[in-house]
């Protein structure tokens, strides 16, 4: 843009010049981040630093971020952050649930534009570990205890991620029926209980999330009789059985033999 005078009465002729600038298209914002991501104590980073003023460049660009619980930009955002400096947001991946973020840039102008995107922060099932008198079991596995006796049962090794681990709840069940919660328990023999019931440990999270590890417990009196001895003492039984009827038919046989006079 150039001013510039002439003195009407002689030849007197001032001037001036500077450059302006119209900047009547917004910017374009751009967000680069992950869709779905565990359950963890750090955070979950967005990058808004692609975002571009088309000619004008990145200079000056005021940047707003905005999160919606859900996948939608409805009701009352749950965290707005803004600045020139912020081309990037953290979001904490402790809690997990389907969240919307959005991103508006806004260039020097006052030019504005908005692109948002839906992401997810996913819990993970825990994992349940049994010790049963410092030993480990596992799901589905038989083991003995005399009924006058107890178990050491531990499940203090049962894991989760790192932002529920020291969260989690154990529910030890009888039968099905839950008997307390810990993360140890003496187990005794329960009233009522015949030769076996089975141990149930379950292991849950803050999110609801959970896992079921069941073992069966025998009384070692009934352990004593193996599928190998039974068949054992059954094959004597059937012996003896079988020497006696043919001992009994020999000396049948002896008493219908003639003899001589």
């Amino acid at each position: 843009l150039v001013v510039y005078s002439i003195d009407t009465e002689g030849d007197g002729f001032a001037g001036d010049c500077t450059s302006i600038r119209f900047d009547n298209n917004p910017p374009v914002p751009v967000i680069l981040g992950e869709f779905e991501v565990t359950e963890d104590i750090d955070d979950i980073i967005f990058d808004g630093s692609d975002t571009d003023d088309n000619q004008w460049g990145r200079a000056g660009i005021n940047y707003v971020w905005t999160v919606w619980q859900g996948n939608s930009e409805l009701g009352n955002p749950i965290h707005v952050s803004s600045g020139v400096a912020e081309r990037d947001f953290s979001f904490s991946k402790h809690y997990s649930g389907n969240f919307t973020i959005s991103l508006t840039v806004v260039d020097q102008a006052a030019n504005s534009a908005t692109t948002s995107m839906a992401f997810s922060v996913v819990n993970v099932q825990p994992i349940a570990k049994l010790y049963i008198d410092g030993e480990p079991v596992f799901d589905g596995d038989k083991i003995t205890l005399n009924k006058l006796d107890q178990l050491q049962a531990d499940a203090s090794s049962s894991t989760d991620t790192a932002n529920d681990a020291s969260n989690l709840r154990c529910i030890w069940r009888i039968d099905n029926v839950p008997l307390l919660e810990g993360e140890s328990s003496e187990i005794s023999w329960p009233d009522g209980i015949g030769n076996s019931f089975f141990l149930s440990l379950e292991v849950i999270d803050d999110d609801g999330e959970s896992s079921i590890l069941t073992v069966q417990v025998i009384d070692d009196q009934m352990s004593s009789f193996s599928p190998s001895s039974i068949i054992l003492l059954i094959s004597s039984i059937t012996f003896l059985i079988f020497a006696f009827v043919r001992r009994k038919g020999e000396i049948e046989a002896e008493n219908k033999i003639p003899k001589w006079n």
